[in-house]
């Protein structure tokens, strides 16, 4: 659909323009204003063997992986090209999960707040036990001890706890409820909420779907669950220490969103999206700013991996809206079950890295040319992992500068190579080992010797041709 109002536009620009030379002007300019539509490759993005861009967002690429295995080399080379455009972030979030000490703040058993509450949400997964609580919208909950963040300054580690803000939930017909109940749980480390709706003293509703089928009306406490169509809310990241949020424009975290079952909508906003990750096997399709799911049936017990119903985002943003949305025009839903984060086989600090960077010096030169024969220009350095595998080639300008692009935190070995000794004017120095640190740029400082060379002076008798021993005046010597 943005392609065909691309073309209109395009025609309409080219009825304005009203010739070719106004044409080629234009599309000179770029085609300024034109948003990129859905399937366009809108940056360059260095994917590894199999992964392929299927389209954008806000334009932050959008990427199909060939392996759901979170764990694997080429999954977090997805991971790292996608770092490129990152910066050096404040806080970084490796991971958020339910843990043994993560609790949902004045949470109470679900089967003290409703019985049918209790009824609809045992049908996806949910046990009486688990905690709830009935917010109302506008209102916040705290899902306490979730993780940890890295103060990349210092290093320093901060405990975190997630906050909720409830922004709207919905009817079928659009009327919105004043408030909603959202238990919390965790599904294999997977914060997981169940949402909807508790109706006191209203009629019976004889019954509807949950996300894992459909259960009866009755009530054994007079409390009923009403339709619902949507839920909206806020996730923000918050210090456990001091109560305040991260910084929402300095804090870069991965975010799984899962759980997107048959006929849902689960959109994030694009703020800070560095880009999106989907599975090979894949049962999402991209809808805006979200992805609806293409899939028959629920899924009631997530995973920590990349499964066809979930997507991965790396977002530099730290108050991240979300909605969940049935498209189907069933109207008889009475929960929505959502799923985010969870357990990560990697760090988005060491995938994140630092930079390399190089000032080279010649001995009694500096970085001057000592021979307008020479220059450093013709010299790049190799950065190798510890399997001799190279990472990056740094080539230096004329001044013996250069710089890596981002590299995983670790260490490695920096090789000197020439693409022509002779013109270096340099001696060859030996290998050097550095260490690249997470949010910093780490500079060499290395020095070659110059290549010399030694003259001798030779006083040999004109007429006999026979060398001489004593001192020579060359001060009239042609």
């Amino acid at each position: 659909m943005k392609k065909k109002n691309k073309k209109c536009t395009l025609k309409q620009r080219m009825k304005q323009v009203g010739s070719l030379f106004g044409l080629a002007l234009l599309l000179l300019s770029g085609l300024a204003g034109l948003p990129p539509s859905g399937n366009e490759v809108v940056q360059a993005l260095t994917l590894p063997e199999g992964a392929t861009q299927v389209g954008t967002i806000n334009n932050a690429p959008v990427i199909k992986s060939p392996t759901d295995n979170m764990s694997s080399e080429t999954f977090q080379a997805i991971l790292a090209g996608l770092l490129e455009g990152a910066g050096s972030p404040k806080y970084i979030i490796n991971q958020a999960a339910w843990g043994s000490s993560t609790s949902l703040a004045n949470g109470k058993p679900l089967s003290s707040i409703s019985s049918s509450a209790t009824t609809v949400l045992g049908a996806d997964g949910f046990l009486p036990t688990d905690s709830a609580v009935e917010i109302p919208v506008g209102g916040k909950a705290l899902i306490r001890n979730v993780g940890t963040a890295i103060k990349t300054d210092d290093g320093s580690v901060i405990p975190i706890s997630l906050g909720v803000t409830v922004n709207s939930a919905a009817e079928p017909d659009g009327t919105s409820y004043d408030s909603v109940i959202m238990g919390a749980k965790s599904q294999n480390s997977v914060i997981t909420f169940g949402w909807g709706s508790i109706v006191r003293g209203g009629s019976n509703t004889g019954g509807g779907q949950t996300e894992g089928g459909g259960v009866g009306g009755e009530s054994s406490d007079g409390t009923l669950v009403g339709y619902i169509k949507l839920v909206s809310y806020t996730l923000t990241f918050i210090n456990s220490d001091t109560g305040q949020p991260l910084p929402e424009n300095d804090t870069l975290m991965p975010i799984k969103n899962s759980d997107i079952d048959a006929n849902q909508l689960a959109e994030m906003d694009e703020n800070g999206a560095l880009g999106y990750v989907l599975s090979p096997d894949t049962a999402l399709t991209q809808v805006g700013n979200g992805f609806r799911s293409t899939s028959d049936g629920a899924i009631n017990e997530d995973s920590s991996d990349l499964t066809a119903n979930s997507y991965l985002v790396l977002k530099k943003y730290n108050s991240n809206w979300v909605q969940f949305k049935y498209m189907d025009d069933a109207n008889d839903h009475l929960d929505i079950v959502t799923a985010h984060f969870g357990d990560y086989p990697f760090k988005i600090s060491e995938l994140l890295g630092g930079f390399l960077e190089i000032n080279k010096t010649v001995a009694g030169f500096g970085n001057k040319p000592w021979n307008s024969n020479y220059s450093f220009d013709k010299l790049l350095f190799d950065v190798k992992d510890k399997d001799g595998k190279v990472l990056d080639t740094i080539k230096l300008d004329k001044n013996g500068y250069g710089k890596s692009k981002r590299i995983m935190k670790g260490n490695y070995t920096v090789v000197e190579r020439s693409t022509g000794w002779s013109a270096t004017g340099q001696t060859v120095r030996p290998n050097e080992s550095t260490i690249i640190k997470t949010g910093e740029t780490t500079t060499l400082k290395l020095e070659n010797k110059p290549v010399v060379g030694q003259n001798t002076l030779q006083k040999v008798d004109q007429d006999t041709g026979k060398a001489q021993n004593g001192k020579a005046d060359l001060t009239s010597a042609i």
